[in-house]
């Protein structure tokens, strides 16, 4: 009886059509796995492939012609995002390797090493590995009462987008949002019921936001969202207007046995990236949350750009 090959889609970056053709001929001599690739010549061509195409493994040959070395993996995992990369190059450079592994790439090869074998066994090796410290790390950045993602994860994906608006001028919204009155939740009815409409908060918040955002947990009753490339201001009103709608509902807590009816609403501060001069995501974190207070002054259940 035979096994089912395993399949893998590859995204593979090198600007040498013949490098390429052997690395993809190589991949293919693997009878015990199966690998789909996808070729593009350099960076450039990274956006025209990664929202219609999933990966699970990137190839990267270092010597692009328009970058070279470590510059290169950084703006490739700066445009694709969390993926495991194995860096190639043409030369047999074991410093420039261990750079690329403290920069992130799983492993390193030089193209004069590779084979069907070593190929094949980074790139399987490599999407283990990655899954395996994904899940490791994810202990890590989870919000243990709501499951969102925590206060440092967040913090690493706001850095992320600072990094590639200063970069590529790629825009994004922060917004901070805060449960209005939520003390009184927990003087009136305890700290448990107040525990489990956040729990419910944050499910309501994550079911309101699309796949490409971000969401967390960062603070007691503090939420926030990061939105990812919008057109106009007005396309963030929509969305604010979105999250409080969510809210129009009430939730349903049970306290000590006997299950309450609680209405919640929000205060939203809105941020962009355009709204800082010199952006730094400290900067941007005080400008979201100045304008969330500002929010709360008006009455509450209101949302505010920062001025």
């Amino acid at each position: 009886m035979m096994l089912a090959k395993s399949s893998f889609r590859v995204l593979l970056i090198e600007n040498e059509l013949d490098d390429a053709y052997i690395a993809m001929q190589l991949l293919q001599k693997d009878s015990q796995h199966f690998f789909n690739v996808e070729h593009i010549r350099d960076i450039a061509e990274i956006e025209s492939v990664k929202n219609k195409s999933s990966f699970d493994a990137v190839l990267l040959d270092l010597g692009l012609d328009e970058s070279f070395g470590l510059a290169t993996l950084q703006s490739a995992r700066e445009l694709l995002g969390d993926f495991p990369f194995i860096v190639i190059t043409g030369t047999d450079d074991s410093v420039l390797g261990e750079q690329a592994i403290r920069e992130g790439a799983q492993d390193y090869l030089p193209k004069s090493e590779l084979s069907p074998w070593l190929l094949s066994r980074a790139v399987t090796f490599s999407v283990e590995r990655h899954q395996l410290l994904k899940e490791i790390k994810a202990s890590t950045t989870k919000d243990t009462l709501t499951l969102l993602n925590n206060r440092r994860a967040f913090d690493e994906k706001l850095k992320e987008h600072v990094n590639l608006f200063i970069r590529y001028n790629e825009n994004f919204a922060l917004l901070f949002i805060d449960l209005d009155d939520f003390k009184t939740v927990n003087d009136m009815h305890g700290h448990l019921a107040g525990d489990e409409l956040l729990k419910q908060v944050g499910s309501r918040l994550k079911k309101s936001i699309r796949a490409t955002d971000f969401i967390a947990r960062i603070g007691g009753d503090e939420f926030a969202i990061i939105i990812q490339k919008y057109n106009e201001k007005s396309e963030l009103s929509a969305v604010a207007n979105n999250k409080l709608n969510h809210f129009d509902s009430p939730f349903i807590v049970n306290v000590n046995g006997v299950n309450q009816s609680l209405n919640v609403t929000l205060s939203i501060g809105i941020a962009t990236s355009h709204d800082i001069d010199e952006l730094s995501a400290e900067m941007l974190i005080h400008a979201a949350d100045k304008a969330m207070y500002d929010a709360k002054k008006v009455k509450g259940c209101q949302f505010c750009f920062f001025q």
